[in-house]
């Protein structure tokens, strides 16, 4: 073998250890990159799946919530087209118990912050299932709809029953945990009782005969719109069951 047989040899050689170091590197940086990929991955399923079951408590609850209030707000109405008269004590509390402000949507349909941070730092991405990303992200669509719905409810009727309530009687009403449910499809609990001072349900009874057409119409708004949010919440519940379903079996498959 010549000289120059053995440089070109040589050279040969150091040029594809050097080749191979080179694709060696690459392989492991692929590799670190690819499994920080999967953890991360891992991290945000965890986070949207507890963001997840959050919601699914608070949908329980409001849900709950604005079936007991849609019971209230007829029970009043009832009780001003004369069909089902209310002892003055009841009718206040039911004229109260509808109009309970409803709480932002991030409290009633639980957070959010875990896919908006995969939206605004580009990291949706980072989950590989493509029917799993879009599955999201008509979940969250959806959640800006219902949000949007539960937050368009009429606060008139709140305003003119807090007018006609006195400090003190408002503070019982609210702290009264007793009374809570006592409205249902069932009817009125035969226990719900709510000591109001006389003066006070006078001055309210006098007060709702004297606005009963407004009376009316705000009752058959309100309790329209609790209707409309224990429909929405109920839908929006089982859509987030399937969700969470989805990512609980992303969850296994890592």
């Amino acid at each position: 073998m010549t000289d120059r047989a053995r440089l070109l040899k040589r050279g040969a050689a150091e040029f594809l250890v050097i080749v191979t170091g080179i694709l060696a590197a690459f392989w492991v940086d692929e590799f670190r990159e690819a499994r920080a990929a999967a953890v991360l991955e891992q991290e945000y399923i965890v986070r949207l799946a507890s963001d997840l079951d959050d919601a699914l408590e608070n949908l329980t609850k409001g849900a709950e919530w604005a079936r007991e209030r849609g019971y209230a707000g007829r029970a009043a109405l009832a009780h001003l087209s004369g069909s089902e008269p209310l002892p003055p004590e009841l009718v206040m509390l039911a004229a109260y118990e509808v109009t309970l402000t409803p709480i932002g949507r991030e409290r009633r349909l639980g957070r959010r912050t875990t896919f908006d941070e995969l939206v605004t730092t580009g990291n949706l991405v980072t989950i590989r299932d493509a029917r799993l990303r879009a599955s999201l992200a008509r979940y969250y669509e959806e959640y800006n709809r219902v949000g949007g719905r539960i937050e368009d409810w009429p606060e008139d009727w709140r305003a003119w029953v807090q007018r006609g309530l006195s400090p003190d009687v408002l503070m019982r009403l609210e702290g009264a945990e007793e009374i809570r449910g006592c409205f249902s499809d069932a009817g009125i609990r035969g226990d719900c009782r709510v000591d109001l001072p006389l003066d006070d349900q006078r001055r309210f009874m006098r007060r709702l005969d004297a606005d009963r057409a407004y009376a009316r119409g705000e009752l058959n708004r309100i309790a329209h719109y609790q209707d409309r949010q224990f429909s929405d919440l109920r839908e929006f519940m089982e859509a987030t069951v399937v969700v969470r379903a989805a990512l609980g079996r992303a969850d296994l498959e890592r």
